[in-house]
């Protein structure tokens, strides 16, 4: 059986890396089979919300938002993230700390993060990455479940930017650090540190808070 063990589970899209571009990009290519048109900001303002509801804000017919789920799936999978740009200071903070455990948590699926993790030279900092599989759905409680014993209680942490997120580490019994934005602020009474860049993590690492519990 494998030893409960210090880990760093890290959310990808808009907590390790600001993917907002390719994910309007993909937005916008599925609204334009249905000749629409909507700006980018209003699309920027849904992201982190599901694709169905996304796409039914954006006027979609209800009878069409299945299709355009799928549809947004299959170039989600494709996606290689060659917009996005990792967050302040996340390169930095993980080549300062090799001697942490860390896993790479997505619900986008595992082929576009695996491949972006890659493409902007940061898959080798990850013992694992946590994604969705090709064309299923995911929880990523239900996906953290099977791995629980090997957190050990109070030495772990979850940073993520979403409620999702905040869910996923309490299940494994991880503090949280809230990558903040103007989108979740009202998550922040939940979490057990609050951040907007991983500089600070830098100057206030997180491992110093690890306390075995007794």
């Amino acid at each position: 059986m494998t030893a409960a063990a210090p880990i760093v589970l890290v959310d990808f899209d808009g907590t390790l890396m600001n993917s907002a571009a390719d994910l309007v990009e993909i937005t916008k290519s599925v609204l334009s089979r249905w000749l629409i048109d909507v700006p980018v900001p209003a699309i920027e303002a849904l992201l982190g919300l599901p694709t169905a509801e996304r796409f039914r804000h954006h006027g979609l017919p209800e009878h069409e938002l299945d299709e355009a789920v799928r549809l947004f799936a299959h170039l989600h999978a494709e996606c290689r993230y060659r917009l996005s740009v990792p967050l302040a200071g996340a390169e930095t903070w993980l080549a300062a700390t090799p001697g942490l455990t860390k896993w790479a948590v997505s619900a986008s699926p595992w082929t576009a993060v695996s491949a972006g993790l890659a493409k902007h030279g940061l898959d080798g900092f990850f013992e694992r990455v946590v994604a969705a599989p090709p064309g299923g759905g995911f929880d990523k409680v239900a996906a953290l479940a099977p791995e629980r014993a090997r957190f050990a209680p109070g030495m772990c942490w979850f940073v993520g930017d979403q409620e999702g997120d905040i869910a996923a580490g309490r299940s494994v019994g991880a503090r949280v650090a809230l990558m903040l934005t103007a989108r979740n602020a009202h998550l922040a009474s939940r979490a057990d540190r609050i951040l907007t860049s991983f500089e600070s993590l830098l100057e206030d690492p997180l491992e110093l808070a690890w306390t075995p519990s007794r």
